[in-house]
This record gives structure tokens, C-alpha cells and sequence, in this order.
């Protein structure tokens, strides 16, 4: 299995760090990051875990979720040994659009 993020998966994730080291500070990016880390390797090893997410249904592929911090959702798809991860959610705001493939 190999991880490979979208761009506007970077670039969501990078605007929450951001965020989170403006408002809570390093100490809180740290753990940010490590958390992001953490759950990589997870799926890595459990690429299923994630739960089908119910905002998406009835694309063309199935994609999933995890709540990688408090307000972080990672959405994700698996397909032929690949782990696309697609964005970063901040779980307090309803999506402006739909996942790009």
C-alpha cells in the first residue's frame, strides 16, 4: 500500500495547521502533526477503517473518513493498493464543494 495526498488535500491540511498554530500555538501544531502521522500509518496498515462517508455517497467511488482531531476529518479512498487521501474537513462547517478525484 502506498499514501499519496491530492493537492487540495495539502493545501486543506496545511490552512488547519496553519490555523491551529495562529490560534492554539507550536505545542498544539506538534500535536497536529503527530496525530496526522499516527492516523497515516494506521490506514496504512487498516486501509478500511475509515467509515464510508455519508456526505459522499453515490459517487463513483466509495470514500471514507476519520476524525484525526478534534475538528479534523481526513477523507480518504482505497483503490488497487493505492490510499488517496482527497481533503481535510474542518468538521464545524458544512463542505463549500465536492471532493475533486
Amino acid at each position: 500500500m502506498k499514501i499519496v495526498w491530492t493537492k487540495s488535500a495539502l493545501q486543506s491540511w496545511q490552512e488547519i495547521a496553519q490555523y491551529i498554530n495562529d490560534t492554539f500555538g507550536s505545542k498544539a501544531l506538534i500535536d497536529f502533526q503527530k496525530k496526522t502521522t499516527e492516523w497515516e500509518n494506521i490506514i496504512l496498515t487498516m486501509p478500511l477503517i475509515g467509515h464510508a462517508e455519508p456526505l459522499l455517497e453515490g459517487m463513483d467511488e466509495t470514500y471514507r473518513s476519520i476524525v484525526v482531531h478534534k475538528h479534523s476529518k481526513l477523507i480518504y479512498s482505497v483503490d488497487n493498493g493505492l490510499i488517496k487521501i482527497h481533503a481535510f474537513w474542518d468538521t464545524r462547517q458544512e463542505p463549500k464543494q465536492p471532493i475533486e478525484p
